[in-house]
């Protein structure tokens, strides 16, 4: 089955949860929860929004903040990074969000093998925690689209492969722009697929937009129709997959977008 909705709450929501009936007039049935800007949620105010998401039909997700860096060279972004991973962890598993998809880390002149092993490091501290505090929750490590950051889906593919717990969220707009367009014909897109394919999974968690991109990678995000990825040669890809998958739109459109695509699926 494939899921769609936007990252943020509907364009005409007041709250997010006066979002899960609008997507769910709407016919969509997925929504990220942004924890980006900071994790504010109070558990009583998560518990309402995980109810309502079941009421409506709506999967759940998060994502954590834009600022999390488990590579820092300071310990103290280290340390702030897991606490806020943790904070997303528990309310996810107080709204029933399955993932939280965050950015790993960036280089920070290290070469890729050191940044590995230091990300790895830390993931599994986190891990440990979240085992421990019984949050049911995976660890979404998402493609990255700046240069400068770590997170290919070669690299996230490979840790993945290494830790239980995590799972890769394919952003396809990240992946086109940190290797300069990369997304052009239906082959570009069955790539990706075969690389997370390797893990097994029963379910994929995907970002989409179509983004503006230079010699660094990512600059911005745009609204579908507005640049590239072109994603008419993907639809075939997303169709013929028999697990589940997760689309969820990263635009300032949001919902308006995961409408478009729903038609351009045909679902």
């Amino acid at each position: 089955m494939i899921y769609l909705g936007p990252a943020g709450m509907p364009l005409d929501a007041k709250s997010t949860q006066d979002g899960m009936a609008i997507l769910k007039e709407e016919g969509l049935n997925a929504m990220e929860v942004q924890f980006t800007y900071g994790v504010k949620t109070k558990p009583e105010t998560a518990e309402d929004i995980g109810r309502l998401a079941r009421k409506n039909g709506i999967k759940l997700s998060a994502h954590a903040p834009y600022y999390i860096n488990l590579n820092s060279l300071d310990k103290q972004t280290v340390k702030k990074s897991k606490m806020w991973i943790y904070r997303t962890a528990e309310l996810c598993d107080i709204m029933d969000a399955e993932i939280i998809a965050f950015h790993p880390g960036f280089y920070h002149g290290l070469e890729k093998k050191v940044v590995e092993r230091n990300i790895i490091r830390q993931l599994r501290i986190m891990l440990r925690k979240i085992e421990k505090e019984s949050w049911d929750v995976l660890l979404g490590l998402e493609v990255t689209g700046k240069k400068s950051a770590w997170g290919t889906i070669e690299d996230i593919v490979d840790v993945c492969k290494k830790l239980d717990g995590t799972i890769p969220v394919v952003d396809f707009a990240h992946h086109h722009a940190r290797l300069g367009g990369a997304l052009k014909k239906r082959t570009d897109f069955e790539y990706l697929f075969s690389k997370y394919e390797e893990l097994g999974n029963d379910m994929m968690h995907c970002h989409l937009s179509c983004i503006k991109y230079g010699d660094r990678g990512e600059i911005e995000h745009l609204d579908l129709g507005e640049g590239e990825p072109d994603y008419k040669p993907g639809i075939p890809v997303f169709k013929q997959k028999k697990y589940d998958i997760v689309l969820i739109f990263e635009t300032a459109a949001r919902d308006k977008d995961a409408l478009l695509m729903k038609k351009m699926l045909g679902i």
